[in-house]
Order: structure tokens, then C-alpha cells, then sequence
């Protein structure tokens, strides 16, 4: 809308199901923010945006988990859901075309403690096991194994964490970012960005570099995104897109943008910085290089080195195509 804002409604749910609050005390930053109780199963149906629509979109917000009700018998909790209209109209499937999801599994799971996100743009279509495809933020991919890799994010942790998903950006023969690049189209695959600094790959860098080299697939796994979404289904926070009463989210959610672009890292570190500060993001960097990140050949936080010279550099602008006020607001 002309004011920057998502309209849309609460929708299901017990009464107090979705709250607007937020208090001081228990260090929230935002002032009101959007609360969602996963017991009482409410949740927000957002008016469709249409971002995406030629392929590069970005995704962020701000989420900060509940300690969860101990009797909730939910395995996954959904923070954003968003499909086309005919995906809603049959059973559930997350991995055919033109879906987005976030969500974090229930401390039952053997992966509990990440954030998971499904990608599938419009010829995403879904050909067997190798289209199930999903992304954690410990940089993951196809893992329902249990482990506590070194220098990831735990969202069980009480605390605010900024989420970002974009698609890839597509790069010159030198290997550098190359946004005027359109003539050989957008180049599947996204990634995941958690307080400013790349948590994920989908698929991983060392699988990506078979694309680029001219590989039109990776055998035994679907590379997503990065090609046109068509999703003119209700945006849905707090809960799945079908409304699966086992399937909504218990926590704080706040600043919810939408991008019809891909999103540099020095773009998404500046939001980070701007709420948290240069400092906090520092301190992600160095828990971040302890992760491996390194050692497959990614750098996670490219921006340092000309973080001290602003001079040189021009400052990306983080202004959303359609942007959200904190989702408490809308």
C-alpha cells in the first residue's frame, strides 16, 4: 500500500491468539511487535504481495521463539508461509512449485534449534525425492540428521535474530557480482542470511560451481529459485499456509520486508547493523568463521574488509520494493 504497510487480518485461532505487545523489560527493541501463541493456534493472513515475479525476491524480518507450552504436540512451527492459490486447494505438499516457507522445528526434532526455509519458483515442478529439497541456518541442506555444528545461530536461545532469504546474485566471469547481468537470465539457488552474515546455501557452493561451469542439473538433487514466482495466495504468519492447527508458531515477529531483488551482503549487514549496531555483527562474523564456512570456500562476511573505507564503496540502499512496518503494526 502508498503507506509502506501489508493489510490483511487475524484469522483462526483460540481469543489472544495473536497479540500486539512487546515489553522493555525482557530486552524486546522494537516497541510493538507481533506475538503469536502456538497453543491457541492464530495466525495472520497478510493480502498477497507480488514480489518475485521475475525471479529474484528477498525476504526479511526479525523473530525471537517462544519458550513454547510443554503440552503443544506440533512438530514444526511455521513463521512465513506463502503459495499460490492452487497449492491451498488440494493436501499439503511443500515441495511442488511456487511456494515459500520458513519454520523452525519443535525441540522433539532431531535438527531443533535452526531455522529451515523451502524455496520453489514457478518451474520448481516436483519430479520425485530429489525435488525435497530444504535449506537450514547451519548452513544444512537435505539434513533431518541430529547435530550442533560450531558457530550457527541457535534460535532456542530467547533472543531477537534477523532472518534473510534471497535469491543468488549473478556474477561476471571474474567471479564478482554483476546486477546488470540479465542477458544469460537469473541463476538458480538461494541462500539463507542470519544476523547479517550468510548462514546457508541451497544448493551448496561446491554443487553451485557445477552449475555455473554449464551443468543444467545436479544429478540427484533440484536446485530452487531464482526463476519467476507466481504466488497470489495470502501471505501467512504464524502458521502454514493450509492452517494445520499443528503447524503454528509461538513467539515475536517484527519488520517483515518483501524485495523484488536479490540482496548484496553488504545490503543485509547494514539492516543488521542498524538495529543491533557493528559490533554485534563483528562478533557474528567471528562465530560464523568457526563454522566451516571457510573452509568451503565462502566467506561469510565479505564486507569487512571495506567496512572501514565507506568512501570507496557506494552504500547499497536496503529500501524495500514493498516494505512491512513491524508486523505488529499492520
Amino acid at each position: 500500500s502508498s503507506d509502506g504497510k501489508y493489510a490483511g487480518q487475524v484469522v483462526g485461532g483460540d481469543d489472544g491468539g495473536v497479540t500486539w505487545g512487546g515489553s522493555p523489560d525482557d530486552g524486546d527493541v522494537f516497541g510493538t511487535v507481533l506475538e503469536c501463541h502456538e497453543h491457541k493456534a492464530g495466525l495472520v493472513q497478510l493480502d498477497s504481495v507480488p514480489y518475485g515475479t521475475n525471479g529474484p525476491f528477498s525476504i526479511n524480518f526479525w523473530v525471537k521463539q517462544g519458550q513454547g507450552n510443554t503440552d503443544w504436540v506440533g512438530e514444526f512451527e511455521y513463521i512465513f508461509s506463502h503459495t499460490s492459490t492452487s497449492v491451498t486447494d488440494g493436501p499439503f505438499f511443500p515441495f511442488s512449485e511456487n511456494q515459500i516457507h520458513m519454520f523452525l522445528p519443535k525441540v522433539s526434532h532431531p535438527a531443533h534449534g535452526i531455522l529451515r526455509a523451502v524455496v520453489k519458483d514457478s518451474t520448481d515442478l516436483y519430479t520425485g525425492s530429489n525435488s525435497q529439497t530444504f535449506l537450514d541456518s547451519d548452513g544444512s541442506f537435505l539434513d533431518n540428521n541430529p547435530r550442533n555444528l560450531n558457530g550457527h545461530v541457535d534460535f532456542e536461545d530467547g533472543k531477537w535474530h534477523m532472518v534473510t532469504l534471497t535469491t543468488r546474485i549473478a556474477e561476471d566471469d571474474d567471479g564478482d557480482e554483476d546486477d546488470d547481468d540479465v542477458d544469460e537470465g537469473n541463476p538458480k539457488g538461494y541462500e539463507m542470511y542470519v544476523d547479517g552474515v550468510l548462514a546457508g546455501e541451497a544448493p551448496p557452493s561446491i554443487l553451485w560451481e557445477q552449475l555455473d561451469d554449464g551443468l543444467d542439473s545436479i544429478p540427484g538433487v533440484d536446485a530452487d529459485g531464482g526463476n519467476p514466482l507466481m504466488l497470489d495466495g495470502p501471505i501467512h504468519l504464524c502458521g502454514r499456509a493450509d492452517r494445520d492447527i499443528q503447524r503454528h508458531f509461538g513467539g515475536k515477529l517484527a519488520h517483515l520486508s518483501l524485495w523484488d531483488d536479490a540482496l548484496t551482503p553488504e545490503q543485509i549487514a547494514q539492516m543488521f547493523t542498524e538495529v543491533m549496531g557493528q559490533e554485534k555483527l563483528e562478533q557474528r562474523c567471528v562465530e560464523s568463521d568457526n563454522s566451516g564456512w571457510r573452509t568451503n570456500g565462502k566467506d561469510p562476511c565479505p564486507f569487512l574488509a571495506i567496512s572501514s573505507a565507506p568512501s570507496d564503496v557506494a552504500t547499497p540502499s536496503t529500501e524495500p520494493a514493498q516494505k512491512g512496518a513491524p508486523a505488529g503494526s499492520s
